[in-house]
């Protein structure tokens, strides 16, 4: 398919690049300035890269970069369902899911096939390690993660291996 933005959807397109086959649903809101303390919002700001295939379905809203030249990225096959934030500066890789409500305060980094549940929020400047779980209406605030770790509650801490990622990308 080829991309799609809905009609209802706001892309600053001057800070936004999109790759092949996006979808942005409605309601979005992609490339707003970025929220930053003291900072105006029409301040100049960086920019927005969403790779190939990635589908966001509506009323998201992922924040351009704080620096002119820095980019906030969301990689290929990525799916971000209604509700979803990712603040500015954040680098979400390539597979991974953002649920219904989930927030992603910025200069976080997310791996590839990671899964941030429902509501849930990741503190600013979180990493999740690939593969990573994050349980829904978890509030994650450890700076980062091992890799195929599940995390839940409040605050979040590991419950398990995420064994069935593992397993289905074949990884020991």
């Amino acid at each position: 398919m080829p991309t799609f933005i809905h009609p209802t959807a706001t892309v600053y397109h001057e800070r936004v690049t999109l790759g092949e086959n996006v979808y942005i649903g409605p309601y979005c809101i992609i490339g707003g300035a970025p929220e930053y303390p003291n900072r105006h919002p029409d301040e100049p700001c960086g920019k927005v890269l969403i790779g190939h295939g990635t589908i966001l379905h509506g009323h998201n809203t992922v924040d351009c970069a704080t620096a002119q030249y820095d980019a906030t990225y969301i990689g290929r096959e990525c799916t971000l369902m209604k509700g979803a934030h990712v603040g500015h500066d954040c680098t979400i890789q390539d597979n991974s899911t953002l649920s219904c409500g989930s927030k992603i305060g910025g200069f976080s980094y997310i791996e590839d096939h990671c899964t941030v549940g429902l509501n849930a929020t990741l503190h600013q400047r979180s990493r999740l390690m690939k593969g990573t779980m994050v349980g829904a209406n978890a509030f994650f605030k450890d700076w980062t993660t091992g890799n195929f770790e599940t995390w839940a509650g409040v605050p979040a801490r590991f419950i398990k291996v995420n064994q069935h990622l593992k397993d289905k990308l074949g990884v020991k």
